[in-house]
């Protein structure tokens, strides 16, 4: 009994008497163009062998796969995609089973078209190392790792390469808990600061400073750690603590034995009132001249410089010139210190912390422009008794038995607050400054 043609047996009987379209794969073999709708087919029933497969059964596996090569190479390639997602990224055999078989042989040279857009989808999703040798071609890029080529790539182990690159972001894992493979031009840069990687105690011996002026730099952001979210044992970039040595020392000069009023630099950030990071990066921007090197040694510990120099280059705090300090506050409004730091908890100005022209110590100081608006709303008794030219005791009580708002403050400070608006309706706008009489004339 004679079994009724395939869809690629008509396609190729139309072929023969020139009654078929334009078709993308016309100019392959016919026999080649049924055996690949075979195996396809096969590829998309996930069927591994078709060896014991009858006709019938390979007719219609024929029919599925020619379905998906009539529509074009972007169908090819979609259904491609679709057995990737379906299947997992295992491997090439594993996925597309039989096709790939055939594609690898002499009949993919049969067809080039199939096989390129074949080729392209296993690029873009399986792990290929430089050199291979896949469909006929060498490659010569990688597109993605596996852990363990990451972790042959930088000599350090795959599960610390893993727990690096899961806390980057570069790798996840998937609904199996088994890890992804990795994009090489993501993880590029992060792959080659882990082939140089050096363990924290390493590095303290390679720049020459203790740990905690270590931890310092590190949380300026002078220097970052490969795994700053390990919690335990950092790793750093060896050709980065490398950079930041040169960049420390390009102003140094071998001093011997001599001091010539340079210090360490732990030493010159006590005397400037700064943080051993902030005297680095002077060192970094090359802003500091007088810069030794005890022995002509390249470290940390070796560095000399002038605290002198150090003030002068740090920053002059333009915003201490037009701010207040808690003194003026206590005389703006003739209150205690309580109080005042009453306020400043309370959030009523704008209160930061700069380092003192005169004395080189870090105080706290108060925008004038806080104060400003603390003052359109808000008067003390002490002022408003002197605007309206009488005494606090009086004042007070005229204001005792009236609903005017009061500013809470605790009971232990000393000075009282009311919202200027209220008091104003009650007691009437302040005289001017020039009919204002001077009770010591009367």
């Amino acid at each position: 009994m004679v079994s009724a043609p395939t869809a690629v047996d008509a396609h190729s009987i139309r072929s023969f008497s020139g009654n078929t379209e334009a078709f993308w794969l016309s100019d392959c073999d016919a026999y080649a163009l049924s055996r690949a709708s075979e195996r396809l087919g096969c590829a998309i029933e996930d069927i591994r062998s078709a060896k014991y497969l009858d006709r019938s059964e390979l007719a219609r596996l024929a029919d599925v796969g020619f379905a998906a090569l009539l529509k074009g190479p972007d169908n090819l390639r979609a259904t491609l995609v679709d057995l990737v997602k379906q299947r997992g990224r295992s491997g090439t055999r594993r996925v597309f089973g039989v096709f790939f078989n055939l594609m690898e042989g002499k009949m993919g040279q049969a067809m080039p078209a199939v096989r390129r857009v074949l080729r392209e989808v296993i690029l873009e999703n399986f792990v290929i190392n430089p050199g291979d040798m896949l469909l006929g071609k060498l490659c010569s890029e990688r597109r993605f790792h596996s852990l363990q080529s990451a972790a042959d790539q930088t000599g350090v182990h795959p599960t610390k390469v893993a727990s690096v690159l899961t806390a980057a972001g570069l790798m996840a894992r998937d609904i199996e808990g088994k890890f992804t493979q990795i994009e090489a031009k993501r993880a590029e840069a992060m792959l080659r600061r882990l082939s140089s990687a050096v363990l924290t105690r390493d590095a303290l011996k390679f720049l020459g400073l203790p740990w905690r002026h270590l931890m310092s730099l590190q949380n300026a952001e002078v220097i970052s750690p490969i795994n700053p979210a390990c919690g335990g044992q950092y790793m750093y970039c060896r050709h980065e603590l490398s950079s930041l040595r040169d960049a420390m020392c390009q102003n140094g000069h071998d001093i011997g034995l001599e001091r010539a009023g340079l210090v360490p630099i732990y030493k010159a950030a006590n005397q400037s009132v700064c943080g051993v990071a902030e005297v680095v990066k002077l060192l970094i921007s090359g802003r500091l001249k007088k810069v030794g090197l005890a022995h002509g040694v390249p470290s940390f510990d070796a560095i000399r410089v002038d605290p002198a120099e150090v003030f002068e280059a740090l920053p002059r705090y333009d915003a201490v010139a037009k701010a207040m300090t808690r003194d003026d506050l206590l005389k703006q409004f003739g209150v205690c210190g309580a109080t005042v730091a009453f306020l400043l908890r309370e959030g009523c100005f704008d209160e930061f912390r700069a380092r003192c022209p005169k004395s080189r110590k870090i105080r706290s100081y108060v925008t004038k422009t806080s104060v400003d608006q603390f003052s359109h709303e808000y008067v003390s008794l002490r002022n408003l008794a002197r605007e309206q030219q009488v005494s606090g005791r009086v004042l007070s009580y005229r204001l005792k038995n009236t609903e005017i708002l009061e500013l809470p403050v605790p009971s232990n400070c000393r000075g009282r607050f009311f919202r200027r608006s209220d008091v104003l309706a009650l007691l009437g706008a302040p005289k001017p400054e020039s009919l204002r009489k001077d009770r010591r004339t009367n």
